[in-house]
């Protein structure tokens, strides 16, 4: 399947319902500009990758208790 295609509400529901290649799509989309903004704030490379990756592994730990209702 092709998650390229789909849009950020269809990846929300998929990512809820568990399904680790939505979480890969939205990583794909936003992991750069929530780097940039992290790297903005603590102004250390390391410290935002960490913050970026952190926030990526609770996303998928706490999919199902979140109410995301915009990716942006």
């Amino acid at each position: 399947m092709n998650y390229k295609v789909f849009d950020d509400a269809i990846l929300l529901k998929l990512l809820k319902a568990g399904d680790g290649a939505a979480l890969e799509e939205i990583y794909f989309r936003y992991s750069e500009t929530v780097f940039v903004s992290a790297l903005k704030k603590v102004r250390h490379k390391e410290i935002a990758e960490e913050l970026v990756q952190n926030l990526f592994i609770r996303l998928w730990v706490k999919r199902e208790e979140l109410n995301i209702q915009q990716l942006e």
